[in-house]
């Protein structure tokens, strides 16, 4: 016959220390966090408002998750801006140039939002300054109908 012996005070299992993390309070606290994020993310996208054109309900977004989009903005009075950092024409294609050579991704756009009363000669700008820079995609940002 075999006993065994324990070197411990205790008489049984239950007082024994939990060796184990809890992680409910810690998912708990991350969905929260998620949630926050989630509302916050968008109100932090804010720009320069422009109005932009309309189009009819056939117009579809056509770009894929995956693809690098550079946002350049033309304001009414003709100025161009990245998110809200103001470019002249000089730094606009050089900023260009290095977001196009620092993206290894295939899918490279370049979407232009110009207020729909800008003179049409400073989207053209936007867009040659985009093909000097490399980008082969360049499209523009317009408004459907509601």
């Amino acid at each position: 016959m075999v006993f065994f012996s324990s070197f411990d005070d205790r008489d049984d299992d239950s007082s024994a220390m939990m060796a184990e993390i809890n992680m409910i309070p810690l998912i708990d606290v991350m969905l929260v966090l998620l949630i926050i994020f989630m509302v916050a993310a968008p109100l932090s996208l804010s720009g320069i408002n422009v109005r932009v054109p309309e189009l009819g309900r056939e117009a579809k977004n056509v770009l894929p998750a995956k693809a690098l989009k550079v946002v350049i903005t033309v304001a009414k009075d003709g100025q161009f801006f990245h998110e809200k950092t103001n470019l002249t024409l000089k730094k606009l294609e050089d900023f260009l140039l290095d977001q196009h050579q620092q993206s290894r991704s295939d899918e490279k756009k370049l979407i232009i939002q110009a207020d729909r009363d800008v003179v049409y000669a400073r989207v053209v700008t936007v867009m040659n300054a985009g093909k000097k820079a490399g980008f082969k995609n360049i499209g523009l940002v317009v408004r459907t109908p509601d």
